[in-house]
């Protein structure tokens, strides 16, 4: 049983050296294990860091609390290794996931990831689980949770294959914690009810609300003239006047009020 602790700063010459191993072999591909063990998977998802790269200037606010989604993780995880993974799981401390996964030879493996960097360790082969062929069936797990964010959930820190069903913890429309279950071959929802806990960051579970909720709380703060809110996700972009009467747009957080980003015109 060994462990491995992941360093960002080898992460090139450990994903290189998988090919090399792969070839070296004359029995068979490496196993799922023996690959998890070399991987340093990315400080953030690829699409994440594309698609919101005005985030990176919000004072910290997204970076200090932003953990790495459950599908990038995992996407990551099943590409380099071919393995199938059928359980992730966040611990209470907001700081770690426990993996479980199937390799194709159908072997059992465990192992820890950091939630806020992604870093995969403490890999370890769990014997006498069976070969575990039905979790390579139906949908992986990305797929999974891209149906259900299409439904409105969002935000998972649990993800957990039950043989025919995948057991789902996460956040409704109203940043209400809730457990779904959801049919592994096709993703169809059996079943919404509350969770009785939920291990995701604390600001995500306030409730969305309108702008103009928030529109009081800005004026103290002396903005005024307010233009037309778009809403973002987890924040609203509006155009604004600050106490200068200075043109500025403001990125306000839907579910907490606070001006996330400013940028003057």
């Amino acid at each position: 049983m060994k462990k491995f602790l992941a360093i960002a700063g080898l992460a090139a010459p450990l994903v290189l050296a998988v090919p090399a191993q792969a070839g070296q072999a004359s029995s068979g591909s490496i196993s799922f294990e023996d690959i998890l063990r070399q991987i340093v998977i990315s400080h953030t998802n690829t699409s994440y860091q594309s698609g919101n790269r005005q985030h990176r200037q919000d004072n910290g606010w997204q970076n200090n609390r932003r953990i790495v989604p459950i599908a990038g993780l995992v996407r990551q995880i099943q590409q380099e290794t071919g393995g199938r993974v059928t359980s992730v799981q966040l611990r209470r401390n907001g700081r770690v996931y426990a993996i479980e996964g199937v390799g194709r030879g159908g072997r059992h493996v465990t192992a820890k990831a950091n939630a806020r960097t992604g870093q995969v360790y403490d890999v370890q082969r769990v014997r006498g689980r069976g070969h575990g062929q039905h979790a390579l069936n139906g949908k992986p797990i990305p797929g999974i949770l891209k149906g259900l964010r299409d439904r409105g959930y969002r935000a998972f820190d649990r993800v957990v294959r039950d043989g025919r069903t995948y057991i789902v913890r996460g956040l409704n429309r109203r940043g209400q914690p809730v457990r779904i279950v959801a049919n592994a071959r096709n993703g169809r929802v059996l079943s919404v009810n509350q969770a009785r806990r939920y291990n995701g960051p604390n600001h995500l579970r306030h409730s969305v609300r309108g702008f103009d909720h928030w529109r009081t709380g800005l004026q103290q703060q002396r903005y005024s003239h307010f233009g037309n809110a778009t809403r973002h996700d987890d924040y609203y972009q509006v155009g604004a006047r600050d106490r200068r009467g200075r043109d500025v747009t403001l990125n306000v957080c839907a579910r907490t009020g606070r001006v996330l980003h400013t940028a003057y015109r």
